[in-house]
């Protein structure tokens, strides 16, 4: 699997087979998880402090704390939930509070990695890839088949799946 990251810069291009997560937003406290099983047989497991969200795709979970609150939305409406399900993601998406943890996984076997979103930093994804984090995952305006993880905070987190192992494609634009 490829998945493409989106810059405002222009054009250079560099291949990766791992991204760094060490990003940090001085507002927040880093998101506290750690990758399981990686490459074939991948899982996150994410803890949530007190009153911590994170936003699951319909069906990622595997477990949770009896402790972390669920409650399912469509985000975007019912427009948007169809052009998620157009994009191979599910109509809705869960939200999780914590505290507690909870353990997010993809649907094949396959790798995990996690990826940095900024507002002026997105990226698109290929369908079903979008597992969780603390960001907003909507169809591609490109096209219905690629999904796009955008953010308006200053800084956002997520986890993307894949079948075997992940290789990051980096575009960047001058």
């Amino acid at each position: 699997m490829i998945i493409t990251e989106m810059s405002e810069k222009k054009v250079s291009e560099d291949r990766l087979n791992t991204v760094d997560p060490s990003f940090r937003d001085p507002g927040r406290p880093p998101l506290n998880y750690n990758i399981h099983g990686r490459p074939v047989f991948a899982s996150v497991t994410v803890y949530l402090g007190e009153n911590e969200k994170v936003i699951g795709d319909g069906g990622a979970l595997l477990w949770m704390d009896g402790d972390v609150a669920t409650d399912a939305f469509c985000p975007g409406g019912c427009c948007s939930a169809c052009s998620r399900k157009c994009s191979g993601e599910s109509c809705f998406m869960n939200r999780y509070t914590g505290p507690g943890y909870a353990t997010f996984s993809f649907d094949t076997p396959g790798d995990i990695l996690p990826f940095a979103v900024t507002p002026n930093h997105g990226w698109i994804l290929t369908k079903k890839a979008f597992i969780a984090g603390c960001c907003t995952a909507g169809f591609a305006g490109e096209s219905l088949f690629f999904t796009k993880v955008t953010t308006k905070e200053p800084m956002g987190m997520f986890f993307a799946g894949g079948f075997g192992m992940i290789i990051v494609s980096r575009v960047i634009y001058d």
